[in-house]
């Protein structure tokens, strides 16, 4: 039998060394730049390891006080968002098709989006919204990070997906900075007759100073959305409130342009209003479990299974947790959590549900991840862990119902297709964000445990070296000397290891005599 790989992932020393090879020859991106809104600790959750761990009640409405005060921010962008309403209105009178294209976590809203463009009635957008994440629906999986730092290949997969010149391209990128949604946009300005639309998420000032992008920020052929909806709730955690902001607003555009501003509040009242004291124990308890290493099976109906399998699946790479498992991959550490959407009948058939439509395979010869295969090889359908506890997540009666261990929170809904989603979204990312919280793989607000594998990971994992051993010694390493010290661990961090705390004691103890004689 295949020894089980525990390492990080990439899971080869030769995928690390390229991976290292590729930051260096684009660290100037990354190196002594001004920091970034998303990157920046959030002042009000300074705190929030302490209060996963000592009252998670209290923790919950500290991030649902964040996610409020996103709702807030968007509302001061009415008129943008109704303009790119106007402009998406005219694409599709004039025939043509929405394409929002992201990378991991934009990449699964745009996908979301697409979803949600068959679910919602009475509108008939069904063909009309297309969602590209970067290598294709695998990435929804789990994301092809080569794909995403590199340019060269968004134009391939626009064209691969139909783009025609009468489409509209919507590019979101929650730094601003993201190769290959900028190289959409660039390939885009230029093919297609609507000028595309870049959202993101930090302020455009900012992004200037840095000087990564400016090409594209000052493009008059390009239309520019800067929703700054201030600093995540979990350091750099884009997935929470930018993820957030991008999904609710680019739905409302899409699907209740006339509504913007009158949606944003209502959900900002359902947030305010609802109880979430049912979510601490079920927190407490699931943590409990992860600590066991008992694996949890979340359940769901394919109608919710896209947001429930986005939650679960960014897990790995923020908290670098094994991620699940594909059938064709050498076997590796069992993931704490599987995903199983019992009205599927097999792989192929779960995937349509998940989608309303067959997942996309770009079968690209370079990377297997891209066939179609490799997708399959995700198959949630097979319920093969019965004796595991199933977290069960439902909609009933206007409800939503997330049950675990005999115990159930019920929480009042809207009852709208969109923001619905959007509050399951909110509901998942705090509770999977408690749960890690109080199982230690953040200090404060600064996610120490989360996994390299990609060019901002690596640069985001050098900052918080250099930050930590700051707090510990009142010594600030070079940005050089702690990427040394990241690169130096990166090829025997394993799973569930942080490694911004391995990197500290790799710096600890190459400068000891350093720290001893005050030098």
């Amino acid at each position: 039998m295949q020894k089980p790989d525990n390492s990080i992932r990439p899971d080869n020393k030769d995928d690390i060394a390229t991976l290292q090879h590729q930051f260096v020859a684009y660290r100037h991106r990354f190196m002594n730049k001004p920091l970034l809104t998303t990157e920046t600790p959030h002042p009000k959750t300074y705190n929030l390891s302490h209060l996963a761990k000592t009252d998670p009640t209290a923790a919950v409405a500290q991030l649902i006080s964040c996610d409020i005060a996103t709702c807030k921010a968007l509302l001061d962008f009415q008129e943008d968002l109704n303009n790119l309403a106007l402009n998406i209105k005219n694409t599709l009178s004039n025939g043509g098709t929405i394409y929002i294209v992201g990378c991991g976590a934009s990449g699964r809203v745009a996908v979301l989006l697409e979803k949600l463009s068959h679910d919602i009635r009475p509108l008939s957008l069904k063909g009309k919204i297309k969602g590209l994440i970067a290598g294709g629906d695998a990435a929804l999986v789990k994301s092809i990070e080569q794909i995403e730092d590199d340019d060269s290949h968004a134009k391939s997969q626009l064209l691969a997906y139909g783009l025609t010149k009468n489409d509209l391209v919507i590019g979101l990128s929650a730094s601003g900075e993201t190769p290959f949604v900028i190289s959409s946009l660039a390939f885009a300005k230029n093919y297609c007759k609507s000028r595309p639309w870049f959202v993101y998420h930090n302020p455009t000032s900012q992004l200037k100073t840095r000087g990564n992008v400016n090409q594209i920020l000052t493009d008059p052929t390009v239309n520019h959305l800067a929703l700054d909806v201030g600093e995540m709730a979990l350091t750099g955690s884009t997935r929470m409130q930018a993820a957030t902001a991008s999904l609710l607003s680019l739905g409302l555009a899409l699907f209740y342009p006339s509504e913007i501003n009158t949606k944003i509040k209502a959900l900002m009242t359902l947030l305010t209003d609802c109880d979430f004291s049912a979510l601490s124990p079920l927190i407490i308890k699931e943590a409990h479990y992860f600590k066991q290493k008992i694996q949890v099976v979340y359940e769901t109906t394919s109608q919710f299974g896209l947001n429930v399998l986005t939650d679960t699946t960014e897990r790995a790479p923020t908290f670098n947790i094994p991620p699940f498992q594909n059938q064709l991959d050498k076997p590796t550490r069992p993931p704490p959590y599987q995903l199983f959407i019992p009205e599927g009948k097999n792989s192929k058939d779960t995937w349509h549900k998940l989608l309303n439509r067959d997942p996309v395979a770009l079968n690209w010869q370079h990377y297997p991840q891209t066939k179609a295969a490799y997708i399959h090889g995700f198959d949630f359908s097979n319920d093969a862990h019965k004796n595991c506890q199933h977290f069960k997540i439902a909609y009933h009666n206007s409800e939503l119902q997330l049950s675990f261990c005999n115990q159930t929170a019920k929480l009042t809904t809207l009852n709208d297709e969109l923001l619905d989603q959007v509050f399951l979204k909110i509901v998942l990312n705090i509770h999977s964000t408690l749960i890690m919280g109080r199982c230690n793989f953040y200090a404060g607000n600064i996610m120490n445990s989360l996994c390299p594998a990609n060019l901002k990971l690596i640069d985001r994992a050098i900052r918080y070296t250099q930050a930590t051993f700051n707090l510990k010694y009142n010594t600030l390493p070079s940005y050089q000397t702690a990427q040394n010290a990241v690169f130096a661990c990166m090829p025997s961090l394993l799973a569930q290891h942080s490694i911004v705390n391995q990197s500290v004691l790799w710096l600890l103890n190459h400068l000891g005599n350093i720290l001893q004689t005050g030098k």
